[in-house]
């Protein structure tokens, strides 16, 4: 235990004694977890986005003008006994009026002589499917149906932000893979710094009979601290983004806590493997 506290003592106090390198190696790692950070946030807000626009992705198929729920009985109970499909309505003309004044008010329909929008079949698809394939299938076995004048399929923002999500995610990955070797390298050359620094009362403790691990052990707790503390930063910088993002972007979730910790997690364990590496290649 008392091995342990001189550790910490001695890790703290080098990072005292040698501030600038300090700041330069927490700075460093500090920025590349920030940039992690915001990936692995982008990405989070990309599925969220995309699950709740998959909760409410459905078709419209418009009918001609003068269509009622009769004529297309025949053509609502094809659609209803496709698989995917979990519900069909029909939506009357007057119905689709109402809506569109209570989604978006009346005044764009004033001076108009009629109702200008048609009667239609509304179909919900459910959220197991792949984006965009059963749609695709529905438009192209449906399109060319007397009945139907237009097919509306408005997940074009959905394949989007699919893809965007997918491209996040990779570069989160290889962020963090880099990461790993940039904070590992970094780490590395702080420590051996500190080892050169440190040479002769490292000789004189050696000869006293102090133990290897003795010896190692406040390289270790630096370069861990190294890591913990930029992971911190991280964790600080990476809120008042998001704080100030919210201004902006209204509905923008946070970074869980776990992730946070993580962070926090990461940067230990870079820093950590860092100095055993710089430990076995400069201290024999």
């Amino acid at each position: 235990m008392r091995a342990i506290l001189y550790a910490i003592g001695r890790a703290f106090s080098s990072l005292w004694r040698r501030s600038f390198i300090t700041f330069l190696s927490i700075a460093t790692i500090t920025v590349a977890l920030v940039i992690l950070g915001a990936f692995v946030m982008i990405t989070l807000n990309l599925r969220s986005a995309l699950g709740s626009l998959k909760r409410r992705v459905q078709m419209e198929f418009y009918l001609e003008s003068k269509a009622t729920k009769a004529d297309a009985t025949d053509l609502i109970s094809r659609l209803e006994s496709e698989e995917g499909v979990e519900s069909v309505k029909f939506i009357t003309a007057e119905r689709a009026r109402i809506e569109f004044i209570e989604e978006f008010g009346d005044e764009l329909l004033r001076g108009l002589p009629g109702n200008p929008f048609p009667p239609s079949i509304r179909v919900e698809l459910s959220r197991t499917l792949t984006m965009g394939e059963a749609v695709e299938e529905l438009a192209e076995r449906y399109r060319d149906d007397p009945l139907v004048a237009e097919l509306s399929a408005p997940n074009e923002i959905a394949y989007r932000m699919a893809k965007a999500s997918r491209i996040f995610l990779l570069l989160t990955a290889g962020w963090g893979i880099v990461l790993l070797f940039s904070a590992t390298i970094i780490i590395t050359n702080t420590i051996r710094l500190a080892i050169a620094q440190r040479a002769v009362s490292i000789g004189i403790m050696q000869l006293v009979g102090a133990s290897t691990s003795f010896v190692r052990l406040p390289f270790i707790f630096e370069g861990v601290l190294h890591g913990a503390l930029s992971g911190g930063l991280a964790w600080l910088i990476l809120w008042g983004i998001t704080v100030a993002s919210t201004y902006i972007i209204s509905g923008l979730h946070t970074l869980p806590t776990i992730i946070n910790v993580l962070l926090v997690l990461l940067g230990g364990i870079f820093g950590g493997l860092g100095s055993v590496i710089a430990l076995r290649r400069y201290l024999k």
